[in-house]
């Protein structure tokens, strides 16, 4: 969508940081370095260079196309920290990533304290998310009081403190 109307595929530093980070095998990655900067236009051209590459391994055909039409995008002025907000679906992990806010909180509502105070921690993070989801949705209502000074912050702090899960069992 970010690229509609365009048919290049933009081999540049955005295309090869994505790579990286998204753990392209070193071989294809250091062959693609050696050909960037590079743009190349339409499919046909793209598969060619795909197939001289020797990238044919469907992930890899797929996460090299997807940094190059990445590589597009930032080099047709999108910012590389535009935020992406998405259901977490794996083909939106690009440029600065968020999850939707019901997403977001589902993550919390999944987690358990071990105790007490971790119970309550989790319990007013909840609460705090569902207070800005609630002021976000009286802004939309009357964005004119925004203009009004508040006495608070509507968060003062958003992570429960001290580690929910012991360490020893973080993903």
């Amino acid at each position: 969508m970010l690229r509609a109307g365009h048919d290049a595929y933009t081999l540049n530093q955005a295309a090869l940081a994505y790579l990286a980070e998204h753990k392209l095998p070193c071989a294809q990655l250091q062959a693609l370095t050696a050909l960037a900067p590079a743009v190349w236009t339409g499919q046909t051209a793209w598969q060619a260079v795909l197939a001289q590459q020797a990238i044919t391994d469907p992930r890899h055909v797929r996460l090299v196309t997807e940094g190059v039409l990445l590589g597009t995008v930032v080099e047709q002025g999108v910012a590389t920290d535009l935020a992406i907000v998405s259901d977490d679906a794996g083909q939106f992990d690009v440029l600065t990533h968020v999850l939707c806010w019901i997403h977001a909180e589902r993550v919390l509502a999944k987690l358990l304290g071990f105790n007490d105070l971790q119970r309550q921690a989790l319990a007013s993070a909840r609460s705090e998310l569902w207070a800005i989801y609630d002021a976000l949705k009286a802004y939309k209502e009357a964005p004119e009081a925004l203009l009004q000074p508040r006495s608070k912050p509507a968060s003062t702090r958003f992570a429960p403190p001290g580690p929910v899960m012991p360490a020893s069992i973080r993903p």
